[in-house]
């Protein structure tokens, strides 16, 4: 009885926290229930007398969470088997091997002489969720920063401004922390001074936390220029329309028609943005192609017609003509006014398995794919990142920016790279159409409202079918079009002056003390039970 009554807790754990999470019910996420959507876990995992219970009881709480908050992986075409199916398998494993540590580390509070031990493992607790968070946004080529504690902070803005010091780790910390002294009292009768202090150092912390993120929001920020743009959101399935002159065509008109409406204004924008994968023939090979179609307004000479640069999502051909089979990678391209490529970038994080496969750049496997698996090897990812440069007409000045491609943005290190490379501001392009639902939409926009307080730079997302919006360095959203819905905004973009933020400067300071401190109690664990032992 004991033992179902420890999965259901972790079980329960993983519905809470997928409520909290921005979902279909409740888009923006429900930050409340996010403050003690672990206690059940926490409850579960303290009750467990062997580390195998451990190890599963963490593995079903963050394997169902990703079943159940990323669900819409399963639509992700021929891939649902590996985007979803083999992506939450890893993360119920990897997951379980934290509920291993965190097991090891508990030892040490067993002991009744243990000073403190209730607000140790309190903090235990939040620090090993913590860490493995951070694992498992950043492992590698399979990193996936989705399904965290600290996207259900969203629409509390005035929280997430600790980002530009902790990055989201804060959050998710602030939040595990809550959790664990909610689960810490309901599992005893009476509650220990141990317990009261770490219950009084959260309010401390979540009281300082808000108060610096209302300074943030209030403080004035120097806007040194603006960049006027048009963000088109087409609303057409790349994937579904081979035909790539169908989405062309849409964003032409929707274009043509808010620079009708601006040109009785008198007004005319910096620069036109389209969504990733609109092109489907890879450049510079279907140079001509583009020249032509579609038939009645040719892409290219159309970009000449309107003088204005275009960004614009396609693909990009990487491998020499005598190299079969052919590969390509996702790419934003700048076109300029004479309607030729100025510059681009390629996308350097895929979407593991599903646009990119292990080992696929070598020839051999790629021809082993496509001949015997009959799947696509999937692009080839990008390895630097591409600074781009426009000049503002109104202003007579220039903007340096870049364009972190659909998923890209959600990893900070690299818009770490793009901050100090020099940019002034972020541009996302992104397909997220065959998701086919509303909160894969909102949990995308929660992600990226985070590089935009980390950094302090304003973020346009132009998407194919949501969420287009401006995000503000404060990580407030305007200019939002409504989801799954063809339309286009002409969206002016302040350019605030470059802040050095302390997560700019320090990166993931904050996780690797987390790390760190989680190390040091499993240590000490052990190294008590060694002595024990003798």
């Amino acid at each position: 009885m004991a033992v179902i009554l420890q999965v259901f807790y972790a079980f329960f754990s993983s519905l809470l926290q997928t409520t909290a999470i921005p979902n279909e019910i409740f888009l923006r996420g429900f930050p409340l229930v996010s403050l003690i959507c672990l206690a059940p876990l926490y409850i579960s995992a303290n009750k467990s007398r062997s580390y195998t219970m451990t190890f599963f009881c963490f593995a079903i709480q963050t394997g169902i969470l990703h079943i159940f908050s990323s669900f819409w992986l399963g639509f992700y075409r021929d891939f649902a088997i590996f985007t979803l199916g083999a992506s939450a398998a890893g993360t119920a494993i990897i997951g379980g091997f934290f509920g291993l540590f965190f097991h090891a580390g508990s030892k040490l509070f067993d002991s009744a002489h243990q000073k403190n031990s209730e607000a140790l493992r309190i903090i235990f607790f939040a620090t090993i969720w913590t860490s493995w968070e951070w694992l498992k946004c950043n492992f590698g080529f399979l990193a996936y920063p989705w399904g965290t504690l600290s996207m259900t902070a969203f629409s509390w803005t005035n929280l997430i401004q600790i980002a530009d010091i902790t990055g989201a780790y804060g959050i998710s910390f602030l939040f595990a922390f809550f959790s664990a002294i909610v689960g810490q009292i309901l599992q005893k009768q009476k509650i220990t001074k141990s317990t009261k202090n770490a219950t009084k150092a959260f309010f401390v912390l979540f009281s300082l936390a808000m108060l610096y993120g209302r300074i943030q929001i209030t403080k004035e920020r120097t806007i040194e220029k603006e960049l006027s743009a048009i963000i088109v959101q087409q609303n057409i399935d790349p994937w579904i329309s081979k035909d790539d002159r169908i989405g062309i065509r849409r964003s032409q008109a929707l274009t043509d028609t808010t620079l009708k409406e601006l040109e009785e204004l008198g007004k005319k924008p910096d620069i036109i943005v389209w969504s990733e994968g609109v092109l489907n023939h890879a450049l510079p090979n279907a140079q001509i192609y583009y020249e032509n179609v579609p038939e009645e307004n040719p892409l290219f000479p159309y970009i000449r017609k309107t003088a204005i640069p275009f960004i614009i999502g396609g693909a990009l051909t990487v491998t020499p003509k005598n190299v079969r089979p052919r590969r390509h990678s996702n790419v934003a391209f700048l076109f300029g006014t004479d309607g030729e490529i100025k510059n681009f970038h390629a996308k350097n994080h895929l979407v593991p398995f599903g646009e990119y496969i292990p080992f696929s750049e070598n020839a051999n496997v790629a021809r082993f794919l496509k001949s015997q698996l009959r799947i696509s090897a999937g692009w080839l990812p990008g390895n630097k990142v591409q600074l781009f440069s426009l000049p503002i007409k109104n202003d007579s000045d220039t903007v340096t920016f870049s364009i972190p491609i659909c998923f890209e943005d959600a990893f900070p290190d690299l818009h770490r790279k793009m901050f100090f490379d020099g940019s002034e501001l972020f541009i996302n392009i992104t397909n997220d159409s065959w998701s086919m639902t509303k909160s894969a939409e909102w949990q995308h926009l929660a992600v990226a409202a985070f590089r935009s307080v980390e950094f302090r730079q304003t973020m346009v997302r132009a998407t194919n079918s949501g969420c287009s919006a401006v995000i503000l360095p404060t990580g407030q959203i305007k200019e939002l079009l409504p989801l799954f819905e063809e339309k286009a905004e002409c969206v002016t973009l302040p350019i605030f002056s470059r802040e050095k933020t302390a997560y700019a400067v320090f990166g993931d300071v904050f996780a690797f003390l987390a790390i760190l401190f989680s190390a040091f109690i499993i240590f000490k664990s052990r190294k008590c039970a060694i002595k024990s032992y003798l």
